[in-house]
């Protein structure tokens, strides 16, 4: 795959159209085709090249065949050429197809090698395109500047291009050789010049370095099986993942902060979270996990078994059986998976929390992790209680107060009413209606001694107790980040 001015095919693909917005109107849709969805013909039926973008799309998103005349009359012999120099098109017996996937995500083009890759016997390094776990990573993290940045285990570098956006000198690395050089023309793709690509195994390439930011999608799944680099992890169960945030906090400059989507198991007679506090003991960090979903070992390789190539139901039945016999040898009852925030903090005492996600959001939502840990560091001071009356508190604005009712003889009688965010992640929260009002009120103008004022004087109760319950209430909001501190 040649280098030379690849911004050149980034201003072709986007002149014709092929950003998030084209490539979804064409599409309905920015699915990759795979076999195990069976979508391509329908994919192949809204894409018929009867325009420039909808040619490209089955070159570069499809990664179909398309007659070069019709390619030659959509976008121009020029354009072939320039395809052909960067590597992206070869021609047999008069059709043009692309050995490249390309995936538009966020404002960004990411090439990768299409999903067909996969079906290949020597395609160990395999790189991934924007999959689902890559895009959550994505909406996860910390978008506050910052000077260094790594990406590790980065793949085709979707991370680290997004990191260069607000870190001032980002590093990538990868085991795999093949997505290095896939992320090195990514960046030249998309016009990025502050990412230091290198290859290496973790930790390896950056040894005696220390970030602001490290970032790590590293190959998480569960099996026995290791046949791509991309996903199948090298050692036991979940040990890569217990390596990686064991070796982290060295790399770590205080206050610097390690985030990470992974995959954890629950063996028999463990409690996982105290099995996960273990992780990270004496790490000098902070440790928040989130924890999203968690399935069977045979839902697991069911759902895992899906995500690779067709194969006979025998092949099928020996590789699930293989697994479960592999589950059942080391006494794994459960998959986890998740989201963990390390921050390097020299401290007495470190903490570690476990939250269980109610509604993973959709969008980037690294904000809301941020303001987390900025209010979990106001209530971690000894006088936290007579801070938080001085404070000016406000509901965050993505809150919302609901009212679950049911219709009873023509009227509405109401169940229970609660606050939720608009944006998940957090479980909703029972008030009552005094409380609600209460709260409401709450928006980052008055401090709070001089709002419960009014709230005294509708609670008929000590003083004293009412306030204490109020900050104890209001410390839980802030925890949960559904309040904040002005």
């Amino acid at each position: 795959m040649a280098s030379q001015a690849p911004g050149k095919v980034a201003d072709l693909l986007r002149g014709h159209g092929y950003h998030t917005d084209g490539v979804s109107e064409v599409l309905g849709t920015l699915e990759a085709p795979l076999e195990s969805n069976r979508n391509l013909p329908r994919l192949l039926a809204r894409s018929e090249p009867d325009s420039a973008l909808k040619v490209l799309i089955r070159l570069f998103f499809l990664n179909v065949p398309v007659a070069r005349t019709r390619v030659a009359q959509m976008l121009g012999e020029a354009a072939i050429r320039l395809l052909d120099e960067h590597g992206l098109i070869a021609e047999t017996d008069g059709r043009l197809l692309s050995d490249t996937h390309i995936f538009p995500f966020a404002g960004k083009l990411i090439i990768s090698h299409p999903t067909r890759h996969l079906a290949d016997p020597d395609a160990d390094d395999h790189v991934l395109t924007v999959n689902p776990a890559a895009q959550h990573l994505y909406n996860f993290t910390l978008r506050e500047p910052a000077a260094t940045a790594l990406d590790l285990a980065c793949g085709g570098g979707v991370q680290a291009l997004f990191l260069a956006r607000h870190c001032e000198r980002v590093v990538a690395t990868d085991l795999n050789t093949r997505a290095v050089e896939f992320g090195r023309f990514n960046a030249a793709l998309n016009g990025i010049d502050n990412v230091d690509w290198r290859v290496g195994d973790l930790f390896e390439p950056v040894r005696g370095e220390r970030f602001d930011r490290i970032v790590c999608n590293p190959p998480f799944v569960l099996t026995p099986d290791r046949r791509y680099l991309y996903r199948d992890n090298p050692e036991d169960l979940d040990r890569l993942c217990q390596r990686i945030v064991a070796e982290a906090p060295a790399h770590l400059n205080e206050g610097g902060m390690m985030q990470m989507i992974l995959e954890w198991v629950e063996l028999e007679g463990e409690d996982w979270r105290e099995r996960l506090r273990g992780w990270f003991a004496d790490s000098g960090c902070d440790v928040w996990v989130f924890q999203q979903y968690r399935q069977t070992p045979d839902r697991y390789a069911q759902n895992r078994l899906q995500e690779m190539p067709a194969a006979s139901a025998a092949e099928d039945a020996e590789t699930f059986g293989r697994w479960m016999e592999y589950y059942r040898r080391h006494g794994v009852v459960g998959m986890h998976s998740g989201l963990i925030v390390m921050r390097r903090r020299t401290a007495p005492a470190n903490w570690f929390e476990v939250e269980e996600v109610h509604d993973s959001p959709r969008t980037p939502f690294g904000d809301l992790v941020a303001q987390r840990f900025r209010n979990r560091d106001f209530l971690d001071r000894e006088d936290w209680e007579a801070a938080l009356l001085a404070s000016r508190p406000a509901l965050a604005e993505h809150v919302r107060l609901v009212h679950e009712c049911v219709q009873e003889e023509g009227e509405w009688r109401t169940l229970a009413i609660k606050l939720q965010s608009a944006r998940g992640m957090v479980r909703p929260v029972g008030v009552d209606g005094v409380v609600g009002q209460f709260l409401g009120g709450l928006h980052g103008r008055v401090a709070l001694q001089q709002s419960l004022e009014g709230l005294l004087g509708a609670v008929p109760a000590d003083p004293q107790s009412v306030q204490a319950d109020c900050c104890r209430t209001l410390r839980f909001l802030l925890l949960k980040g559904l309040l904040e501190v002005i």
